[in-house]
């Protein structure tokens, strides 16, 4: 991702006294202070109070850069161009930032079982290795997709092997 892809964030509705910062100029932060917020959760307002003045922020997604208002504990990420919260990752799903044990792992990322490993056994194993897939919603589905994936990857050997096909491979006839 080149710095004219960043991504569009939104940020969390904040806490009355909470403190956002931006950059007017390199290395030279501004801080203000959230006197006022007003709307939900999702659709939310604030007013911030700084040495400029008055300040109106709002929860609208958006590419945000270095001269934007944002949380002051919010850092930089060189290869998103954008700031997300410490520790957070970006979910190209849902298209928000998320803590890695709350990201559900990619279907090509799930390992196949292991030897003569049952299906019961590999999903009491991948439920250990990704914790997220013990209690998230769409837990079922990804663990199910990922065994048919690995179903339909035995079923393309066994054909290749029945037909031949494997056999002329490893020949090179």
């Amino acid at each position: 991702m080149d710095s004219f892809d960043a991504v569009a964030v939104s940020y969390p509705m904040p806490e009355l006294g909470d403190v956002f910062v931006r950059e007017t100029e390199p290395g030279r932060p501004e801080r203000a202070l959230i006197i006022s917020i007003y709307g939900s959760d999702q659709d939310w307002a604030a007013t911030m109070y700084g040495r400029t003045g008055r300040e109106a922020i709002n929860g609208t997604r958006e590419r945000k850069t270095i001269a934007s208002w944002r949380p002051e504990s919010w850092v930089w990420d060189d290869k998103l161009s954008t700031f997300k919260p410490p520790g957070s990752a970006w979910d190209v799903k849902s298209r928000c930032f998320k803590r890695p044990d709350e990201i559900l792992p990619e279907l090509e990322d799930i390992p196949s079982p292991a030897g003569n490993e049952k299906k019961g056994q590999w999903r009491g194993r991948i439920k250990r290795e990704f914790p997220i897939l013990c209690d998230h919603v769409d837990a079922e589905n990804v663990l199910e997709a990922a065994w048919a994936a690995h179903e339909a990857r035995l079923a393309a050997v066994l054909a290749s092997v029945t037909s031949g096909q494997l056999g002329r491979e490893l020949t090179g006839g």
